[in-house]
């Protein structure tokens, strides 16, 4: 049975409330691919945009909404000799899943998938295959927001090889997607159900999980600004759009009508679910100032408004849904939240405050109407990924020993600065730490690798199982980075001798010439 680690699974589909096996073998999809493309990297973003909550949304969620962080990195893998299983979108490489695939999966594969010949299909060596679908993708928020993206970034990158994209085959509205983007001639495989495709040559992107979802993330929106430039200007009166769902996760809303009512006398544009054309509903949100909705997949096509739009979202907060503001600040679109609150009267329904709508739109009216531009002009400036790149920040800071933390953030970044105490931490109480570090510092970490002071033991979570070491000289605790299916346990004294012996007289040499940082959050005196 091949399977994938319960932690990665947990993180990636923990929405669907079910556990994986422990058991199984997994594998990071980073460490499976032959390349690593870096198409977005971690950023810190500073966005200039109005965030307004109401009063019960910001009173607890408002740390949720800040209006600075970390943007999402997005990442281009390529992979050798994998299996895909078309039911589930599991890829599997040498026996072991690989977790980030693992979006949404089905319950019924919770326990991964064992390749079965008489349903392998053989793909040839002599294309390279994208896989531009994930298990959500005949949903309008995922198809726009992830599949998208993913196909547009793989199928845009030089290559040797001539490209076949792999997804099912696809309604009328997500292959007009494609013309968009002129992507509709590039040959396809579809993926038939009940088979498992054996792929020499295969690419992934991390939009087709939700690791781009609920973070602002650039490059998607650089995917509906290429829409946007196969779509002719078709000027429209529409200034305000109400999009009124519907939602197949929160529930019906009990005041609709009203709610629709209101919407109509106060000059809104009531947007259908789905029109028939993609391009005529990109041309409403492209020319729109305002966009009102509860959260919903039709809000999506916030990713082709003009930065200063506003986007005015009623979120239920069982559960809080950032997704739609993420996707707003990564537009540049001004955000109000409002709380859609359920119906006391029916459970499972939900109940816009009618009051506050009516003085929110009263103060939509009042603010200032921008001059629509005209022709292709109106396609917004090319994005510009303003700030120090958060690599760059985190690169001039040396891990003090606290523990791992901090060198998986940097990991986490796209970096991997060579650091003695990057990824290793004083096996101590966290008050003794700081003068462990100050005395090992005094003695140069003097006796610092000598083999017989290396000792290890296995982490948990496995198999395979990693090594993880305690050095007895300093009481030190770190990762080797290996696994026990990658070398013998009599020679890992040996190697981390020499790996600790070169760290030590680095950090001699060089001494600790960049900031230092503790992961510790208690007030020190140093």
């Amino acid at each position: 049975m091949h399977g994938y680690n319960a932690t990665a699974f947990s993180y990636l589909i923990g929405m669907t409330g079910f556990d994986a096996d422990p058991a199984v073998r997994s594998c990071p999809i980073d460490a499976a691919a032959t390349a690593v493309r870096w198409i977005e990297t971690s950023r810190i973003v500073h966005v200039q945009t109005e965030t307004r909550l109401s009063d019960a949304l910001a009173r607890e969620h408002a740390i949720r909404f800040r209006t600075a962080e970390v943007s999402r990195s997005a990442r281009h893998y390529v992979l050798e000799n994998a299996i895909l299983d078309s039911d589930s979108l599991l890829l599997v490489q040498d026996g072991a899943v690989l977790p980030e695939t693992a979006y949404m999966l089905p319950p019924r594969h919770a326990g991964g998938f064992d390749a079965d010949p008489d349903r392998l299909i053989r793909v040839t060596a002599d294309e390279d295959i994208v896989i531009g679908c994930n298990n959500a993708s005949m949903g309008y928020q995922h198809w726009l927001a992830q599949c998208l993206p993913a196909i547009d970034w793989c199928l845009s990158r030089p290559r040797t090889r001539p490209a076949r994209l792999a997804v099912p085959t696809l309604p009328r509205w997500q292959e007009e997607t494609l013309e968009l983007l002129g992507y509709q001639d590039v040959p396809r495989l579809i993926l038939q159900p009940g088979r498992h495709y054996l792929f020499p040559h295969v690419e992934y992107c991390d939009f087709l999980n939700d690791s781009t979802m609920f973070g602002i993330c650039r490059s998607r929106i650089e995917t509906a600004r290429r829409m946007l430039a196969g779509i002719p200007f078709m000027p429209l009166p529409h200034r305000i759009l109400y999009v009124p769902g519907p939602s197949r996760v929160n529930g019906p809303i009990s005041n609709a009508a009203e709610v629709r009512d209101l919407m109509r006398q106060s000059g809104a544009f009531v947007v259908d679910d789905r029109p028939t054309h993609v391009a005529e509903r990109i041309n409403l949100f492209r020319q729109a100032d305002v966009v009102i909705g509860p959260h919903c997949a039709g809000l999506t096509d916030i990713m082709f408004c003009r930065p200063g739009t506003l986007l005015w979202e009623w979120v239920p907060t069982q559960p809080l849904n950032l997704s739609m503001n993420r996707l707003a600040r990564s537009a540049g679109l001004d955000y109000w939240g409002d709380v859609l609150g359920p119906d006391p009267a029916v459970p499972g329904r939900f109940l816009f405050d009618i009051p506050t709508l009516a003085c929110g739109l009263q103060q939509i009216a009042q603010r200032p109407r921008r001059k629509t531009p005209r022709g292709r002009d109106d396609r917004p400036a090319p994005l510009c990924l303003a700030g120090t790149p958060a690599d760059e920040i985190l690169f001039a800071f040396e891990s003090l020993g606290d523990n791992c933390e901090f060198g998986l953030v940097q990991r986490y970044c796209g970096i991997e600065p060579l650091g003695l105490l990057r990824l290793a931490g004083f096996h101590a109480p966290v008050e003794q730490r700081l003068s462990r570090l100050t005395e090992a510092l005094r003695r140069g970490f003097d006796g610092l690798g000598t083999p017989d002071t290396i000792k290890h033991f296995f982490t948990p979570h496995g198999p395979p199982r990693e090594f993880m070491i305690h050095e007895l000289v300093y009481d030190l605790h770190f990762h080797s980075g290996v696994h026990e299916d990658e070398i013998a346990p009599d020679a890992i004294p040996r190697r981390e001798s020499r790996r600790l012996t070169f760290l030590r007289r680095k950090t001699s040499c060089c001494g600790l010439s960049r900031l230092t940082g503790s992961t510790h959050r208690e007030p020190r005196n140093v």
